[in-house]
């Protein structure tokens, strides 16, 4: 088993989204999912927390199959985190610190560490103003923040973000780049769903656009796919996801320099 490989997708079929999907997802990636509205960017995510059971194949996580029992479910999002698109699905205290706090509390972190931690989490998403704040009185984005904070504290393996930017402001969409370059340093894996490319296409290690039931690598071109769609996967062809783009490139549906 190769111990950089935390997630496995084994010819997973699910309804009538995927179809013989196999996928490995590595330890330290960072990944964007492209796709169209119901192509199941949010489905592939919902797959790895365990949300959603294959109808057949397999999933494994550190080469050990998924199980679904209630226990092993426990521990293995503790290991594997998910950001939701909408936060209200995702906040259930009564106030900001509350909420913050909920999830590691839940896990058995010790009174004494988790107050450490909360107090950091809170200052380091620029929510601690709003410690005491009810969850219901602030704003889509401040909601988001809190979520975040929850997270962070949990010290994932993995992280699933499905549209992380939406709904965001400037300041928002920098707490949230921060975010997975931090999880990025520490060497955890985050699974990017996106309509929007902006700066998630300098931070991605891989690129992968789902159609016609499957998803479709970052260097497995066709002549079919959306132009903006194979200029963005050329651009990871080419090595350009890492370093700035000269702006004198500009390619064609082709992948050829334009003079």
């Amino acid at each position: 088993m190769d111990k950089n490989v935390l997630v496995t997708f084994k010819k997973v079929s699910f309804k009538e989204i995927f179809k013989n999907l196999t996928k490995n997802f590595e330890r330290g990636k960072i990944y964007l999912i492209l796709g169209e509205n119901g192509s199941g960017k949010t489905s592939l995510l919902y797959l790895i927390q365990g949300l959603y059971k294959p109808c057949t194949g397999e999933l494994f996580f550190e080469g050990k199959p998924y199980d679904y029992s209630k226990k092993w479910l426990y521990d293995l999002r503790q290991k594997i985190v998910l950001l939701f698109q909408n936060p209200d699905y995702q906040i259930v205290g009564l106030t900001v610190k509350d909420d913050v706090a909920i999830y590691p509390k839940f896990l058995g972190m010790s009174s004494q560490q988790l107050e450490f931690k909360v107090e950091e989490a809170l200052k380091k998403y620029g929510i601690y103003d709003l410690r005491n704040r009810k969850t219901d009185e602030i704003s889509y984005g401040e909601k988001k923040k809190v979520a975040m904070a929850g997270l962070s504290i949990l010290n994932p393996q993995v992280a699933l973000l499905d549209e992380p930017y939406s709904g965001m402001d400037s300041e928002g969409r920098r707490f949230i780049t921060d975010y997975i370059l931090d999880l990025k340093s520490k060497n955890k894996t985050v699974i990017i769903t996106s309509h929007e490319l902006g700066e998630f296409v300098s931070l991605a290690d891989e690129i992968l656009y789902i159609r016609n039931k499957n998803l479709l690598e970052s260097h497995q071109l066709e002549e079919t796919m959306p132009i903006f769609i194979r200029n963005i996967l050329l651009l990871a062809k080419y090595g350009y996801l890492t370093k700035p783009l000269p702006e004198e490139i500009l390619y064609s549906g082709e992948g050829e320099k334009k003079p």
